[in-house]
Protein backbone atom coordinates (compact mmCIF):
# COMPACT_ATOMS: atom_id res chain seq x y z
CA UNK A 1 0.00 0.00 0.00
CA UNK A 2 3.02 2.08 0.37
CA UNK A 3 3.45 2.22 -3.03
CA UNK A 4 -0.41 3.87 -3.83
CA UNK A 5 0.52 6.44 -1.29
CA UNK A 6 3.28 7.51 -3.47
CA UNK A 7 1.74 6.91 -7.13
CA UNK A 8 -1.75 7.91 -6.29
CA UNK A 9 -0.52 11.76 -5.40
CA UNK A 10 1.88 11.76 -8.49
CA UNK A 11 -0.91 10.75 -11.14
CA UNK A 12 -3.04 13.26 -9.67
CA UNK A 13 -0.07 15.65 -9.72
CA UNK A 14 0.37 15.11 -13.75
CA UNK A 15 -3.35 15.29 -14.75
CA UNK A 16 -3.88 18.48 -12.36
CA UNK A 17 -0.30 20.23 -14.36
CA UNK A 18 -2.64 19.45 -17.35
CA UNK A 19 -6.43 20.02 -16.31
CA UNK A 20 -4.96 23.34 -14.04
CA UNK A 21 -2.99 24.74 -17.24
CA UNK A 22 -6.43 24.52 -19.04
CA UNK A 23 -8.47 26.02 -16.99
CA UNK A 24 -6.85 28.69 -16.08
CA UNK A 25 -6.08 29.26 -19.81
CA UNK A 26 -9.77 29.26 -20.31
CA UNK A 27 -9.97 31.83 -17.95
CA UNK A 28 -7.59 34.08 -18.56
CA UNK A 29 -9.04 34.14 -22.28
CA UNK A 30 -12.34 35.06 -20.50
CA UNK A 31 -10.54 38.15 -18.59
CA UNK A 32 -8.88 39.32 -21.61
CA UNK A 33 -5.38 39.25 -20.30
CA UNK A 34 -1.95 39.40 -22.08
CA UNK A 35 -0.04 35.77 -22.71
CA UNK A 36 -3.24 34.09 -22.42
CA UNK A 37 -2.11 30.77 -24.00
CA UNK A 38 -1.30 27.43 -23.03
CA UNK A 39 2.58 27.52 -22.29
CA UNK A 40 2.17 30.40 -20.32
CA UNK A 41 -0.74 28.30 -18.14
CA UNK A 42 1.74 25.86 -18.05
CA UNK A 43 4.35 27.59 -16.77
CA UNK A 44 1.79 29.47 -14.05
CA UNK A 45 0.68 25.90 -12.67
CA UNK A 46 4.07 24.34 -12.64
CA UNK A 47 5.44 25.17 -9.27
CA UNK A 48 2.56 24.99 -7.02
CA UNK A 49 1.65 21.93 -8.63
CA UNK A 50 5.28 20.14 -8.07
CA UNK A 51 5.21 21.41 -4.32
CA UNK A 52 1.55 20.33 -3.66
CA UNK A 53 2.79 16.89 -5.21
CA UNK A 54 5.77 16.51 -3.09
CA UNK A 55 3.58 17.86 0.30
CA UNK A 56 1.32 15.89 -0.44
CA UNK A 57 3.40 12.67 -0.70
CA UNK A 58 5.30 13.82 2.48
CA UNK A 59 2.01 14.70 4.18
CA UNK A 60 0.93 11.24 3.81
CA UNK A 61 3.39 9.83 6.56
CA UNK A 62 2.10 12.59 9.41
CA UNK A 63 0.64 10.41 11.80
CA UNK A 64 -0.88 13.35 14.36
CA UNK A 65 -3.94 14.67 13.29
CA UNK A 66 -3.64 18.17 14.92
CA UNK A 67 -0.35 18.26 12.73
CA UNK A 68 -1.59 17.69 9.79
CA UNK A 69 -4.37 19.93 9.71
CA UNK A 70 -2.24 22.39 10.59
CA UNK A 71 0.11 21.77 7.67
CA UNK A 72 -2.23 21.74 5.06
CA UNK A 73 -3.47 24.97 6.46
CA UNK A 74 0.17 26.52 6.18
CA UNK A 75 0.84 25.02 2.79
CA UNK A 76 -2.90 26.02 1.49
CA UNK A 77 -1.76 29.80 2.80
CA UNK A 78 1.62 29.39 0.64
CA UNK A 79 0.50 27.64 -2.29
CA UNK A 80 -2.43 30.54 -2.50
CA UNK A 81 0.20 33.48 -2.06
CA UNK A 82 2.33 31.72 -4.59
CA UNK A 83 -0.48 30.99 -7.13
CA UNK A 84 -1.52 34.73 -6.64
CA UNK A 85 1.94 35.83 -7.26
CA UNK A 86 2.82 33.80 -10.39
CA UNK A 87 -0.86 34.94 -12.11
CA UNK A 88 -0.22 38.07 -11.04
CA UNK A 89 3.18 38.54 -12.76
CA UNK A 90 3.19 36.10 -15.49
CA UNK A 91 0.20 37.68 -16.95
CA UNK A 92 0.88 41.52 -16.19
CA UNK A 93 -2.73 41.97 -13.83
CA UNK A 94 -3.75 43.27 -10.29
CA UNK A 95 -4.13 41.27 -7.00
CA UNK A 96 -7.78 42.29 -7.12
CA UNK A 97 -7.63 40.75 -10.97
CA UNK A 98 -5.37 37.53 -9.77
CA UNK A 99 -7.42 36.22 -6.94
CA UNK A 100 -10.44 36.36 -9.40
CA UNK A 101 -8.72 34.62 -12.57
CA UNK A 102 -7.10 31.81 -9.63
CA UNK A 103 -10.91 31.83 -8.31
CA UNK A 104 -12.69 31.25 -11.65
CA UNK A 105 -10.63 28.91 -12.74
CA UNK A 106 -10.93 26.53 -9.77
CA UNK A 107 -14.42 27.04 -10.23
CA UNK A 108 -15.04 25.80 -13.70
CA UNK A 109 -11.75 22.78 -13.27
CA UNK A 110 -13.85 21.54 -9.76
CA UNK A 111 -16.31 19.27 -11.09
CA UNK A 112 -13.98 17.63 -13.74
CA UNK A 113 -10.95 17.58 -10.97
CA UNK A 114 -13.33 15.29 -8.89
CA UNK A 115 -14.54 13.04 -11.72
CA UNK A 116 -10.99 12.26 -13.10
CA UNK A 117 -9.86 11.83 -8.95
CA UNK A 118 -12.42 9.38 -8.82
CA UNK A 119 -12.00 7.77 -11.95
CA UNK A 120 -8.08 7.33 -11.08
CA UNK A 121 -8.97 6.15 -6.98
CA UNK A 122 -10.83 3.19 -8.19
CA UNK A 123 -8.19 2.41 -10.57
CA UNK A 124 -5.56 2.51 -7.99
CA UNK A 125 -8.15 0.89 -5.74
CA UNK A 126 -8.96 -1.82 -7.88
CA UNK A 127 -4.55 -1.87 -8.52
CA UNK A 128 -4.23 -2.00 -4.48
CA UNK A 129 -6.83 -5.05 -3.78
CA UNK A 130 -5.11 -7.22 -6.75
CA UNK A 131 -2.53 -6.50 -4.80
CA UNK A 132 -3.36 -7.70 -1.77
CA UNK A 133 -5.56 -11.00 -3.04
CA UNK A 134 -1.83 -11.61 -4.72
CA UNK A 135 -0.79 -12.42 -1.44
CA UNK A 136 -3.70 -14.19 -0.21
CA UNK A 137 -2.53 -16.80 -2.64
Amino acid sequence: MVLLEIIYPLIMGIVGLFMGALFLMLTTKMFKTQNNNYGTALKVVLWPIIISTILSIVLNYVTNQTLLVVLWIITFIGLLVLNLWLVKTNYLVGIGKAFLILLVAFLIGIIPAIIVALIIGMIMAVIGLGMQFGKLF
